[in-house]
């Protein structure tokens, strides 16, 4: 696939972005980090200089959007910021629909080992019982760890060199054992699938192979660092053990309270069925006058939930919409190794998002409008 200069430059800012966001306590002041003012280039880029393509996706991304605003006007809760950061992150990314998926790809790939390098250094200056990185929660790591996994399989199944390949497996080491660091369950399991999925082809062929880089890889990990697995194991059994808790306390309780208070909150209030209560409404505890229990200001974790809360009718609609036109751009591409790897990836991200609220977090749009740019180059690669 052809790439114009400006369909470059665009590739470059947005994956400049999405590496400025890993660091996200880098701020100019308290209202402004360094990332949103490259998401905001890339916004110019796109509406200014980037041939747009009005199809399905664009158009349902577009009412999305249209009905966030209109969710503003009526919602109860005070979420102008939250409100035009939406619009900015998935405007933003939108454009990686339309251009040469790989060339993002490989830029993505230029800016990874130095965002790795930097979690690293920032996890061994004094080691977490529960690694967050930059962020405030784990899972959201996670989603961006994830998204780099993906980034990094397609560069280590689209490149010949020996030598690339090494240097990308290290990567999806090191990518690993900063998933592990975090205690995140969803996190684990989304590795495993994606490793797992995009690579089941090598593990039949090499399965003495297999076996071995993973033993000699886990007999490292607990040679260098047997305190990483201390925490690990009792991070887990801690974790485990309040799962069992009755009490309001306990992770999942929580979250299934917040999601199902959310919806039934709408549903008893019919003025926000179709909008829903803005962006970022489940923020807030006002707008759950009908809570079973008093929470506090505390949000639903759960990204779907979030949307027909936040968004009403029109909003799971055109995010539907948009997921299954995901489905229809992969159900094109022939059976092979990059098609396992992006079904694998939308599992994943769609799972992590049961657990954590994405709705303007910048790699989560990220991960959904490349997967529609790699699905086109993919296909037009089978064409050729």
């Amino acid at each position: 696939m052809e790439i114009s200069r400006y369909a470059k430059l665009y590739s470059i800012i947005i994956v400049t972005a999405l590496i400025l966001h890993v660091f996200n306590t880098l701020q100019i002041n308290e209202e402004i980090k360094y990332f949103h003012l490259a998401v905001v280039l890339a916004l110019g880029v796109y509406i200014v200089l980037l041939k747009k393509k009005k199809d399905r996706v664009f158009r349902y991304s577009k009412i999305f959007i249209i009905g966030a605003l209109l969710s503003f006007v009526t919602s109860p809760a005070d979420n102008l910021m939250a409100t035009i950061s939406l619009c900015v992150v998935v405007l933003s990314s939108i454009g990686m629909k339309d251009i040469d998926g790989m060339f993002t790809v490989r830029c993505a790939n230029i800016g990874i080992p130095i965002a790795l390098l930097g979690l690293l250094f920032y996890y061994f200056q004094d080691i977490p019982f529960r690694y967050t990185g930059f962020y405030t929660d784990p899972n959201y790591l996670c989603t961006t760890l994830i998204l780099f996994l993906f980034l990094i399989l397609f560069e280590f199944i689209s490149t010949k060199r020996i030598i690339i390949k090494v240097l990308l497996t290290i990567e999806i080491v090191i990518v690993f054992f900063l998933i592990s660091t975090t205690l995140s369950r969803s996190g684990v399991f989304c590795t495993i699938v994606l490793l797992g999925l995009s690579q089941w082809a090598f593990f039949k062929k090499k399965k003495m192979l297999t076996l071995l880089v993973t033993l000699f890889s886990a007999f490292l990990i607990v040679q260098w660092q047997p305190e990483f697995i201390n925490n690990a194991v009792e991070g887990f059994t801690i974790r485990q053990e309040l799962s069992k808790d009755d009490d309001i306390n306990s992770a999942g309780r929580l979250r299934i309270d917040l999601s199902t208070s959310g919806v039934e909150y709408v549903i008893s209030h019919p003025q926000y069925l179709i909008q829903g209560i803005g962006v970022e409404g489940t923020n807030h505890r006002d707008s759950f006058l009908g809570m079973k229990k008093p929470l506090g200001n505390v949000r639903d974790h759960n990204t779907f939930t979030s949307i027909f809360t936040e968004h009403g009718i029109v909003g799971v609609v055109c995010f539907s919409m948009i997921l299954y036109s995901l489905f229809i751009y992969l159900k094109r591409i022939p059976k092979s190794t990059e098609k396992r790897i992006m079904i694998a990836a939308i599992i994943s991200i769609l799972f992590l998002s049961l657990s954590i609220y994405q709705l303007y977090f910048f790699p989560f749009w990220f991960f959904v409008y490349i997967l529609f740019g790699l699905s086109n180059s993919t296909r037009n690669k089978f064409k050729l």
